[in-house]
């Protein structure tokens, strides 16, 4: 999912909402992008899929160091210990105990840092949670593709196995 509901018209109404959540507890994996974690902070029931929910974010031109973590996870393979990312820091609320995190993220010159990209189960759904990726350029940097081309597969291994 890559999407901001604010640039588009309407928002899901609750049966598409309740549609959504089921279909990821029955076995659809969702890769959620950026904008999409932004996408529904109204809506109450959107941390059962992701396992937090959004609760702000700093300036849009924040310089960005991601530090991944957990190097034996599936979704980290090819993945370089840091990267620097010009982005917003996206902060959330508290992670749910079975949250899985394989990155955090700080603000360059600011102390503390944020989760940026974990994984949950939810239901037999697998969800990746990426924060980082607000401008197009953010797409072109090789181990930021390479992330989301391993998450994309490990949410759906899951269903590719007979």
């Amino acid at each position: 999912m890559y999407h901001c509901i604010k640039l588009s018209k309407g928002n899901l109404s609750d049966i598409q909402k309740n549609c959504l959540l089921k279909w990821v507890k029955e076995g659809t994996g969702v890769v959620a992008l950026h904008s999409s974690y932004y996408s529904f902070i109204k809506w109450n029931d959107v941390r059962q899929l992701y396992g937090a929910k959004f609760i702000k974010h700093g300036k849009v031109t924040a310089v960005l160091d991601i530090r991944f973590e957990n190097p034996l996870h599936p979704i980290m393979k090819g993945i370089p210990k840091a990267i620097d990312m010009k982005s917003e820091l996206y902060q959330s609320t508290p992670l749910q105990a079975d949250c899985k995190v394989l990155a955090t993220y700080a603000e360059r010159g600011k102390k503390g840092s944020h989760p940026a990209i974990w994984t949950r189960n939810y239901g037999a759904g697998r969800v990746v949670t990426i924060l980082p990726g607000h401008y197009p350029e953010n797409y072109q940097i090789k181990p930021f593709q390479k992330l989301i081309a391993n998450s994309i597969v490990w949410v759906a291994e899951k269903n590719l196995s007979p």
